[in-house]
């Protein structure tokens, strides 16, 4: 299919969509409903379709705009997705989290930094995941809390003879974890879906273990820092990733490389192993009231026992955004990025982070 003709479509369905807006000027109730049809591309799942939406909703004005986001995908490359995210605030805290199902097909090129991007080997996970957070606001922009991390993993089967299998990769076999989360937020941005400015940073603490009903024993630390600064029409944007893991994480939990959201211009899960660091550095600038431009560059790496900078590997790219008007900010993002392995797109909602 012609990509001009590929991408003016997208734009047209993606922005065809419904809006509900409700106000209660009595109790101060406030709700905004969007729902549109979804269809977007990437390299390694060809177009997708389905339809999502997004229900804002809050009780008192001065508080936090509360979310509901339901997403149903489905791809050439028989992939489904069907994913619900939530956050409700109160006044001093909040809940979040997702329910997940995943039917995904899926390339692994091997374990390591120096995997070969021609030894790769198709498998389909099948992931049901639940995730649910409680944040409490200690001072200023400052949370803290504890929550629960739940997967059940299974695979179709795979090759006898191919990489999978030969590499001994723990957690292959049908599997389910149960864990906490212990988790400290620091969150100043002005949007939480598409920030302008401010400075947000979550470190993650992860600990699975038998006596919480898991399979297997392990533990994550994770840390995500993002930093954005608006100047004029430009908006510089900024995020900083690094995860590690034990040794006995289970194969569809180990940090990985590569995707729509870390490092475009790799392949998803390009680069596997126990521990994870990227860094990716994005400018906006607002050409018109509904359309701007952006560039972004970002260099990341996973390694087993050390890191060595000089094995980072490099993305850059450009894209072009469409943003529909209201408070949402909700935007349409066509990306085309690069790496030593080639090209990808992305034509998807939503900024990258």
């Amino acid at each position: 299919m012609n990509f001009l003709f590929l991408f003016f479509l997208l734009i047209s369905l993606t922005f065809s969509q419904l809006k509900f807006s409700f106000n209660d000027s009595t109790t101060g109730f406030e709700a905004n409903l969007l729902a549109y049809p979804i269809l977007n591309y990437a390299t390694e799942t060809r177009i997708g379709y389905g339809a999502g939406g997004r229900y804002f909703y809050r009780s008192i004005k001065e508080r936090e705009f509360s979310t509901i986001t339901p997403v149903l995908l489905y791809t050439q490359n028989k992939q489904l997705l069907i994913n619900i995210d939530f956050d409700h605030y109160y006044e001093k805290s909040h809940i979040y989290g997702k329910v997940t199902y995943k039917k995904f097909p899926t390339s692994f090129y091997g374990i390591g930094n120096s995997s070969s991007f021609d030894k790769k080997e198709k498998y389909t996970p099948k992931l049901l995941r639940l995730n649910l957070n409680y944040e409490r606001n200690i001072a200023k922009n400052i949370a803290v809390g504890m929550g629960t991390e739940i997967q059940s993993v299974s695979f179709s089967e795979f090759d006898s003879l191919g990489v999978l299998t030969q590499n001994n990769i723990v957690g292959l076999t049908d599997n389910f974890i149960s864990g906490l989360n212990f988790l400290a937020t620091y969150d100043s941005r002005d949007h939480k879906f598409n920030s302008y400015s401010g400075h947000f940073t979550r470190l993650q603490y992860q600990l699975f273990d038998s006596s919480l009903g898991s399979d297997t024993n392990f533990s994550k630390f994770l840390m995500d820092v993002r930093f954005f600064k608006k100047v004029g029409k430009l908006v510089f944007a900024h995020q900083i990733m690094y995860e590690t893991s034990t040794n006995s994480t289970p194969f569809m939990l180990l940090p990985r490389l590569g995707g729509g959201k870390s490092l475009r211009g790799m392949s998803v899960g390009r680069y596997i192993d126990k521990n994870l660091f990227y860094s990716q550095l994005e400018s906006r600038y607002r050409v018109l009231k509904k359309y701007s431009i952006t560039g972004f560059v970002g260099f990341g790496q996973v390694w087993n026992k050390s890191f060595s900078d000089n094995k980072l590997h490099p993305v850059y790219g450009i894209g072009g955004r469409m943003h529909y008007p209201g408070k949402e900010r909700l935007t349409f993002r066509a990306d085309l990025a690069f790496s030593k392995d080639g090209n990808q797109i992305y034509l998807e909602i939503n900024e990258a982070f």
